[in-house]
């Protein structure tokens, strides 16, 4: 089962969260402060991180930070702050998403889900020996692909 951490200070968000995404078969942690969030962040097995800007401690721009240095993965942040220059920031320092509260779990659940889509297909295409046009994925798959046209080509074995 995918683990997903929740760092957000307002519980009945954090479960509220946490009840939805359990719902879609997701394993969840919550920390409700900046330094436990980081510190669960970085040492766990965690596939998305959802993450609010304003906590105590360490805000969510430290820590987006500090987790883009020794992990690639998803981080999606939500805040009260819907200023272009805090959605910015957010982004520029390594968020792959931004929402802003209020939000609808249908959404949150549909971005989680397509940051991991995204996430997979990068893993999968990084993960292939190749020689000339044809690559031997080392998940099973083989493509081949043509350079001057963009074509490509995938076969599930």
């Amino acid at each position: 089962m995918s683990r997903i951490l929740i760092v957000e200070d307002e519980i009945s968000i954090a479960e509220l969260e946490k009840d939805y995404l359990e719902l879609s078969d997701y394993e969840v942690d919550i920390a409700s402060d900046g330094e436990t969030g980081e510190s669960m962040a970085l040492k766990g097995d965690y596939v998305l991180c959802i993450l609010d800007v304003m906590l105590p401690g360490k805000d969510g721009f430290e820590i987006c930070k500090a987790i883009r240095k020794e992990k690639n993965i998803p981080i999606i942040m939500v805040s009260a702050k819907r200023d272009d220059i805090d959605k910015i920031r957010g982004l520029g320092l390594g968020a792959d998403d931004y929402i802003t509260k209020p939000f609808d779990m249908e959404e949150v659940l549909a971005r989680i889900e397509s940051n991991l889509r995204r996430v997979q297909f990068e893993n999968r295409s990084a993960a292939c020996l190749q020689y000339g046009d044809l690559c031997l994925a080392l998940d099973g798959n083989v493509g081949a692909s043509v350079q001057d046209n963009n074509l490509k080509i995938i076969l599930e074995l």
